[in-house]
């Protein structure tokens, strides 16, 4: 069980963290390497996708790879969501493909 909650929060880091750096991206009026490195919600956005790899290694050593792994894709899903939310980003035909990765996901770990 511990295990299955570590990869659900390992997705869950993930997902924040691209959104996190895309929201960086797009508020970065010239890119630079030096910008990004220096840009403090940047940096919060790596330590947030470190701690999912912690998470999501402790999930592995917890539980099967039959679970971990597919609990792990729905930091798509998440990052999806929130690309429409946040970015007003269109997902109209990606909706079905969304449900399918959700259904998929709870088959996976049953």
């Amino acid at each position: 069980m511990l295990g299955f909650l570590f990869a659900l929060t390992s997705a869950l880091l993930f997902g924040v963290s691209a959104v996190m750096q895309k929201y960086s991206m797009k508020h970065m009026r010239k890119f630079s390497v030096k910008r990004i490195i220096n840009m403090r919600f940047w940096q919060l956005s790596v330590l947030l996708g470190l701690g999912g790899m912690f998470f999501y290694l402790a999930a592995m050593r917890l539980a099967n790879i039959a679970v971990v792994q597919p609990l792990a894709s729905l930091s798509i899903v998440i990052t999806s969501i929130a690309g429409h939310l946040i970015f007003n980003e269109k997902i109209d035909t990606m909706w079905f493909h969304i449900i399918l990765i959700v259904v998929g996901v709870v088959l996976l770990s049953l």
